[in-house]
């Protein structure tokens, strides 16, 4: 199917939707996208454009977000490590035999 739809073998929509469209007595833009003309289907589009950008940019801000949230935990797990190296240390010397 893949390879007919490439080498235009294949028509994705089928020429008697026309037909279709004329016996409902709808516009083919109503018929297969539910509006009433061609600027409607361009504005709808438009439409769905941006609300596809705003979702874009909420997912990006929340990822940026995320991100600060999971610096901030690296570098408490940072700090905690230092410490107990630093306990580590100070054992090791009180305590030469271990």
């Amino acid at each position: 199917m893949r390879m007919e739809l490439e080498s235009g073998d294949t028509r994705i929509i089928n020429p008697r939707v026309i037909e279709v469209a004329k016996i409902f007595g709808d516009s083919l833009e109503y018929l297969l996208f539910g509006v009433d003309s061609e600027s409607d289907c361009e504005d709808q589009l438009k439409s769905m454009e941006e609300e596809f950008l705003k979702k874009i940019e909420s997912i990006h801000t929340q990822y940026q977000i995320e991100i600060k949230e999971l610096e901030g935990a690296n570098e408490e797990l940072k700090v905690t490590l230092k410490t107990k190296d630093g306990i580590i240390g100070v054992l090791k010397e009180k305590l030469p035999k271990y």
